[in-house]
């Protein structure tokens, strides 16, 4: 078995010899930062390939570890230039809006997945990000409308479906279910009242809970099945 600290020095010398290797680069990184404790040469590894070389996954990589370091407006300069190298590519500006969104940029977040929709209209996940943004804006008829949009092209969108009835007023879906007090339930059952008496265990609860949102469709039915079983010997 190789040790660890062989390994290492093997990833060490296979990054000497070629750098460039982008299966390298996050590996390299680690090592300087979690073996070596110097976060400046760990970031150092990424600076350095990123001179003379481009790899998606790489710039992504970079932005992420710079949000963790806390470092934003790098970070967000990085995802810029991603979306500027590829302005033909929706995911960039939906991940654009996305960051925007988590630091309550809500205006820049919505130029962002408006250019996003622009080039993908039919994603329900972008529809839904504008729901969000237009909700936070305080423009319930404008999230409605949005929400409804993704629910067009992706009808089982339960989170989606629960956003639109708090913004009706109404409670959300599961909250509509029937609740059991399962403590009371166990507490008046008794073994000798026990109805099925072919197996080592029995149900004392057995309860089917079907939701079906307006449209009708089977798409759109969401069903939950909550049972609570006892053996005959009275474990649970």
């Amino acid at each position: 078995m190789i040790k660890y600290d062989e390994l290492v020095k093997e990833v060490e010398k296979l990054y000497a010899k070629n750098p460039e290797n982008n299966k390298l680069i996050n590996l390299m990184y680690k090592i300087k930062k979690d073996v070596y404790k110097d976060k400046k040469a760990a970031m150092k590894v990424y600076d350095n390939y990123m001179k003379d070389n481009y790899d998606y996954s790489i710039y992504q990589e970079y932005a992420d570890i710079l949000i963790e370091q806390g470092n934003d407006d790098k970070a967000l300069d990085v995802k810029r230039k991603i979306a500027e190298r590829f302005p033909y590519s929706p995911n960039e500006f939906y991940k654009l809006s996305q960051y925007y969104f988590g630091t309550k940029k809500y205006d820049k977040a919505e130029e962002n997945i408006t250019k996003c929709l622009a080039l993908a209209p039919y994603i329900e996940t972008y529809w839904g990000m504008l729901g969000d943004i237009k909700n936070e804006k305080n423009l319930p008829k404008e999230a409605m409308e949005a929400y409804n949009k993704s629910l067009l092209y992706e009808p089982n969108q339960y989170t989606i479906i629960n956003k639109i009835r708090k913004l009706d007023g109404k409670p959300e879906s599961f909250k509509l279910l029937p609740q059991v007090d399962i403590d009371a339930l166990v507490k008046a059952d008794k073994l000798t009242e026990a109805k099925n008496t072919d197996y080592g265990f029995y149900y004392i609860l057995d309860q089917k809970d079907v939701i079906m949102h307006p449209g009708g469709e089977l798409a759109w039915c969401r069903v939950e099945w909550r049972f609570w079983g006892r053996h005959r010997n009275g474990s649970f």
